[in-house]
């Protein structure tokens, strides 16, 4: 497939160019009081690391993990490294109903999840 220059074919064509721009400024984001800054390079790196982390708890392609969080830094890493697993992920708005999230968890073949603090309760 021909594509043009600067498209990318896949979500995963990025972390190549993450990789390339290193330490520059990927993410910013509220943490409590201050802001978190997190460069392309460990964006990447925890991408890799957590689909390390699925591979070692034999969550294997085709599998579902289910993402319900905030929009983060960590939630862009979790939905890479899934992609780079073959992984399905399983993005829920983080505003959804715990019922809402229940039921989406319910319906199909998910693995394991990803939550935040106020989330994780829930299940």
């Amino acid at each position: 497939m021909l594509l043009k220059q600067g498209v990318r074919a896949s979500v995963l064509d990025s972390l190549d160019d993450f990789e390339r721009w290193g330490g520059d400024c990927a993410y910013v984001f509220p943490r409590g009081y201050r802001h978190e800054r997190w460069s392309y390079q460990r964006v990447a790196g925890v991408a890799y690391q957590f689909a390390r982390e699925l591979d070692a708890r034999e969550i294997a392609k085709g599998d579902a993990v289910l993402l319900w969080s905030p929009n983060c830094a960590e939630w862009v890493a979790a939905f890479l490294g899934c992609a780079l697993s073959g992984v399905v992920a399983v993005p829920v708005d983080d505003a959804a109903s715990p019922d809402f999230a229940r039921r989406i968890s319910g319906a199909g073949a998910n693995q394991a999840g990803v939550v935040s603090a106020r989330t994780g309760g829930i299940f």
